[in-house]
């Protein structure tokens, strides 16, 4: 899931349980979110969504994973809204998973574009890829509509980099972006 090496030790990812690694080579990226696993903060937009606890298991097993419900029948949203340029490649990503309920999620990317996402049980990250139409873009998961009372999912670091794919989990504690450097391999 996430996962933190030393410097000059590999980092490794599988594609299936069980399966071969494969050594993971990304890019230089940012994470333009802030506080990307802190939900209660207030630079997370609460439309319509409430947050029922934020000590739930997370897919590395702590408990760390808030559990997110909605407080109206229609298109609630946790968001956050940042500064960017038009016309710039944005994705999205969140680990989610369904708790209880049918409502269909979105995750959104960029000005409006959005994508509805399918949730089991289990821990899955979703991403979705836009491009920002103005110079405000959002990351954001949500309930569409109709959405009753017992509709709860539980989410775990969001993620919004200026590029048209995600990349791992770059994790954002602070009041600014975090950015991780390229993996070099010599």
């Amino acid at each position: 899931f996430i996962e933190v090496v030393a410097a000059n030790i590999p980092r490794l990812t599988y594609l299936t349980v069980g399966g071969n690694p494969f050594l993971l080579d990304e890019p230089q990226a940012t994470n333009l979110i802030l506080q990307s696993n802190t939900f209660t903060d207030s630079n997370w937009a609460k439309n319509d969504t409430v947050i029922l606890s934020t000590n739930n298991i997370s897919p590395d097993g702590t408990l760390n994973a808030t559990r997110l419900g909605c407080s109206a029948t229609e298109n609630a949203t946790l968001q956050q809204v940042i500064s960017t340029t038009t016309g710039q490649p944005f994705s999205t990503s969140f680990w989610v998973r369904r708790v209880s309920g049918s409502a269909s999620v979105f995750l959104r990317a960029g000005s409006l574009a959005s994508t509805t996402i399918t949730l089991t049980s289990v821990w899955q990250r979703f991403s979705f890829s836009s491009s920002s139409g103005s110079i405000s873009a959002r990351c954001a998961i949500g309930f569409v509509s109709p959405v009753v009372g017992t509709d709860v999912i539980e989410i775990y670091y969001a993620q919004f980099e200026n590029t048209s794919f995600a990349t791992s989990t770059i994790p954002a504690t602070t009041t600014a972006a975090v950015t991780r450097n390229a993996d070099v391999i010599t």
